[in-house]
């Protein structure tokens, strides 16, 4: 995030060298330039889609090119305002759905342009229907929308309202229903095994457990959705370098089952 780029690591081989995918390593608003970006997603053509949040603005990297398009929000050619986008998905349709995360909303792309489906308020609050600087999304395998509602110290679930048991693709129309339902903390500041500190990233499998990185516990969390308690599976031992600690995870692979 704040070296303003992009890096990989090969998994296998001996090298142990990170390299450079996309931006600078200086903060700028030009196509090969990323400002703090922070969500990234990978699609099955190996273009890279970059959340450059202090750019406001969503941007592709073609694979092995380092110039990106601005596909939305600040620059793109469709009119349509973010203000510090932090998370993006692509279903596969080649729709974005992105947190955007100032405006505590989730957003995502149609044949016309971009709509709201969540925290459609904009305005940040701890009703069934906000969010408060939500950060990552992800999709279970029915279709539903989870979000982690950052500074209310929850994990919010958006039911699909045509809700069948497993979803192949979204339809653009689709719709979502307002209120959410909290599935995880939403119990205040703490480190309970009930609570949430600031959760950054989530992961849903298909059997409904949510892996959950509760960045400011220090800890990597888990738990069937609706749980009270979760289990910890790593970290949880105060923020540090030994083997058993974590220092502020952030991220989880990506998913979506759509």
């Amino acid at each position: 995030m704040k070296s303003h780029r992009v890096v990989k690591h090969e998994l296998e081989g001996t090298a142990k060298m990170w390299t450079s995918v996309a931006g600078t390593g200086c903060p700028g608003p030009v196509p090969n330039a990323l400002d703090h970006p922070h969500g990234i997603y990978v699609d099955i053509d190996f273009s890279l889609y970059v959340a450059d949040t202090y750019n406001n603005r969503i941007q592709r990297f073609a694979f092995d090119k380092s110039d990106g398009s601005t596909v939305a929000g600040f620059g793109s050619s469709i009119h349509f305002l973010l203000n510090r986008p932090t998370g993006i998905v692509l279903d596969a349709d080649n729709y974005l759905f992105i947190v955007d995360s100032h405006n505590h909303r989730i957003v995502r792309s149609t044949q016309d342009g971009f709509r709201c489906i969540a925290g459609c308020s904009s305005t940040p609050g701890s009703n069934p229907s906000q969010l408060r600087y939500p950060y990552s999304l992800a999709f279970d395998k029915s279709g539903n929308i989870l979000v982690t509602d950052m500074q209310n110290r929850r994990i919010q679930l958006f039911r699909l309202t045509s809700n069948p048991r497993v979803i192949r693709d979204i339809p653009v129309n689709a719709q979502w229903i307002q209120n959410g339902v909290t599935v995880a903390g939403g119990n205040g500041q703490g480190d309970a095994t009930h609570q949430l500190y600031w959760p950054h990233a989530l992961f849903v499998d298909d059997d409904q457990t949510i892996v959950i990185a509760d960045t400011y516990n220090h800890r990597i969390v888990q738990g069937k959705i609706g749980d009270i308690n979760r289990q910890v599976v790593a970290g949880g031992r105060g923020q540090g370098n030994r083997l058993d600690q974590l220092p502020n995870p952030t991220d989880m692979p990506k998913n979506i089952n759509v």
